[in-house]
């Protein structure tokens, strides 16, 4: 309560004495008062009664004399006095002597009327007006007394109780009032002051027993505290450790690269954890929403079909759909829905985009690795006759070149043997492409311009007579004049042109048009760091079928009229050199629409344009040539053409006989064969002990195969080039002069 509303309990006890002592005492006063006032009342009618008794007695002898006046001196006499201001004097018949009553209705109450008698004898009367003011005078002067006493009384009582309430009350009200503190601070077992009053006493009792009371309730209280307490801390550790486990499980459903929506029966979208990066809109935009009303058609269909399944089977449903999600392709999903409650289910759902697109990156590549490992398995096979072959043709290619030396110029034979040498340049051709087709054929990588290359095509004999063969066919080039440099084999990139220009003249047995371009490629920086070229050849003709658009690159497949150049290697050899180039191809066409083959190449900077030597073959000086080769007919052939070009020669059949007679015959070169009989060492093994007998010691490799890893070896550690079998006489004047005239 406010401090101003307290109240003292002594002044209240006594207000309440002084209040019952007032009431006590306003009967007694007002007796008092009364019984006086009434005496006095009686005592002033008295006096007036004997004054009037008196003046009458008085009036008696003039009047009977009718001595008037005398009679007003004598009325006037006694009007003077107190309390009488009014008399008036009438004879027996009501005849007025004298009258000093002012008021001519006066108050019958303060009227008092007497007869005048003589000897016994009513002669008049007298009216006596008596004035009321010494009556309330004595009566005022009573009441004030009265009050007084009253008052004085009161205040004695009043101050007087105070006195002893606060005498008696206040040490018994502070002694309780400490022991309560007692009690408060909670000292129950305070022992109270002894008091002498038996109402105290028991107060002081109720007191006690009402602190034991307490007390035994504080204990219970206690005891309920502790075990709140101990309640209280083991809830708080249960809800830390929910707050703990709801900030796990919220700290995993973030991390995990899942997404977990619940469902009811109607496919509406009641709740979301996980990955919100995966979202196809955001969450607060498809919850209390039904699937039909966010998703595309087809998969909120497939999302109500499944959660029908999980809630009547309650067995787990996984399905996979794709989602458009604004990208440049379709984001894929697997879901994971299981029955939660009889009416909702969860569906975990994960893109599995990297997985599909690595599914169908591998798919591709196994083909790819299918198409590779088939194509080595011919090229293998080509390999493994390609040198027996080269060996063989060695005597169709350079015989010709010794027997036309020695013909007369008008000589008839002269056409008929170089129709021999085609022939077996021919074959070689094939023998080449069989090991082009075993990514082993790129043995000379110069810088090579594509557009001379197209065009050295284009003037060839071999476009003459595809020319003759499709005369409705017309060709148009599109050659950027800015195209750099690549690195590779201008001779395996003609035959690729060559190829794609024969099979494109084919696809168009009733005549078309055929586009050769080339171009910068600036999108492929990616793929190419240095950037590449495009070469493009697009027909108009009947288009690749589906189905055999895989099989292109194929060998031995073709659809080609046989006997042209139907072998079935053209697109087989156009893909190895590609391969071998480090480029890329694509194929684009419809059946009817025409084809378009695009070939990306990658440019090699600091590149120099290698120039044609001219066709011309120098001679020797009588140098010493050892010629190492397993064969008696390459080592005939090879002794035939060196003497021819004046140079001395000398032939063994193997390394090891090589190596015997190598110091003493100190040659200046050495043709050293790389593939020799199985029993005796390489070319390369033969390569290394001659360098360690004679170090600077020249050695031209020669081989019927194409350039192999033993091969590159031998190149790598000194060797001065490499001679490909079967070889013209011209190539091996060159190939000779120009390892001996190379210092180092």
């Amino acid at each position: 309560m406010p401090p101003a509303s307290k109240r003292s309990l002594s002044r209240d006890l006594s207000i309440s004495v002084f209040l019952l002592v007032f009431i006590l005492q306003i009967p007694l006063v007002f007796y008092y008062f009364t019984r006086e006032a009434r005496q006095i009342s009686t005592s002033f009618r008295s006096q007036t009664e004997e004054n009037a008794q008196r003046l009458t007695d008085v009036l008696a002898v003039p009047l009977w004399h009718m001595d008037i006046p005398q009679l007003e001196r004598i009325a006037i006499a006694f009007t003077q006095n107190d309390p009488m201001t009014g008399i008036r004097i009438l004879d027996i018949h009501g005849h007025v002597f004298f009258d000093s009553i002012q008021d001519k209705n006066p108050d019958p109450s303060q009227m008092t009327s007497m007869n005048i008698r003589n000897n016994g004898n009513t002669i008049g009367s007298m009216d006596l007006y008596l004035s009321r003011e010494p009556y309330k005078k004595d009566l005022a002067r009573l009441r004030n007394q009265t009050l007084w006493v009253l008052g004085l009384s009161l205040m004695a009582i009043y101050i007087g109780i105070g006195l002893l309430s606060r005498l008696f009350m206040k040490p018994l009200l502070k002694s309780l009032s400490e022991s309560l503190k007692h009690v408060g601070n909670g000292r129950f077992d305070h022992a109270f002051t002894r008091v002498r009053h038996r109402e105290m006493e028991t107060l002081a009792s109720t007191i006690q027993d009402m602190a034991s009371r307490i007390k035994a309730r504080e204990n219970v209280l206690q005891m309920m505290n502790k075990e709140l307490q101990a309640e209280v801390k083991e809830r708080k550790k249960a809800e830390e450790e929910a707050l703990n486990s709801e900030a796990r499980r919220k700290a995993l459903l973030d991390a995990i690269p899942d997404m977990i929506f619940q469902f009811d029966r109607t496919g509406a979208f009641l709740d979301f954890q996980g990955d919100k990066t995966q979202l196809f809109i955001d969450a607060d935009k498809f919850l209390h929403k039904q699937a039909h009303e966010v998703l595309p058609e087809h998969i909120s269909a497939l999302i109500e079909k499944n959660i029908e399944r999980a809630l009547d089977t309650h067995k787990p449903i996984v399905f996979e759909y794709s989602l458009y999600m604004g990208k440049e392709n379709s984001e894929y999903f697997e879901a994971r829905m299981v029955a939660a409650t009889k009416d909702t289910v969860l569906a975990i759902v994960r893109n599995i985009s990297g997985r599909v697109r690595a599914e169908a990156q591998r798919k591709k590549l196994e083909s790819q690795l299918t198409k590779a490992q088939k194509m080595e398995a011919v090229g293998m096979l080509a390999g493994g006759v390609a040198h027996d072959l080269n060996n063989v043709l060695s005597g169709l290619v350079s015989y010709p070149d010794l027997l036309l030396q020695d013909l007369p110029e008008d000589s008839t034979m002269h056409r008929r043997i170089r129709i021999i040498q085609k022939s077996g340049q021919r074959a070689a051709q094939i023998v080449e492409d069989l090991l082009t087709l075993a990514r082993r054929g790129v043995s000379t990588e110069n810088g090579i311009q594509m557009n001379a290359v197209i065009l050295d095509y284009l003037s060839t004999p071999e476009h003459e007579k595809l020319c003759s063969f499709h005369p409705e066919v017309r060709i148009h080039t599109s050659l950027s004049p800015d195209l750099d440099l690549i690195r590779g084999s201008g001779l395996h990139l003609g035959k690729m042109i060559m190829n794609l220009v024969s099979n494109a003249a084919e696809a168009m047995p009733e005549g078309g048009q055929i586009f050769i371009e080339t171009s910068k490629d600036i999108k492929t920086s990616e793929v190419f760091p240095h950037g590449a070229i495009l070469i493009r050849i697009q027909d108009t003709g009947m288009g690749i079928a589906p189905e055999d658009k895989e099989k292109i690159f194929e060998p031995f497949y073709t659809k080609k009229v046989m006997g042209r150049s139907g072998t079935g290697l053209g697109m087989a050899v156009v893909w190895s050199t590609v391969q071998d180039h480090h480029g890329q191809i694509f194929v684009d066409s419809e059946p009817g629409k025409g084809c378009t083959i695009s070939i990306y190449l990658p440019v090699t900077p600091g590149l120099f344009l290698c120039t044609e030597e001219e066709d011309y073959s120098p001679e020797g000086s009588g140098e010493h040539i050892l010629v190492v080769d397993d064969l008696p007919e390459q080592r005939e052939i090879s002794t035939l053409i060196l003497e021819k070009l004046g140079y001395r020669v000398t032939t063994v059949s193997s390394g090891e006989e090589a190596l015997a007679g190598l110091q003493s015959l100190l040659p200046d070169l050495v043709l050293l064969d790389m593939i020799m009989g199985p029993k005796g060492m390489d070319g390369l093994e033969c390569f290394c002990h001659m360098r360690s007998l004679l170090p600077d010691l020249k050695i031209l490799l020669v081989t019927g195969f194409s350039e192999n890893e033993r091969t590159k070896e031998a190149l790598a550690l000194g060797a001065m080039g490499l001679i490909k079998k079967p070889y013209t006489f011209t190539d091996l004047a060159r190939n000779i002069h120009r390892a001996i005239c190379e210092t180092g």
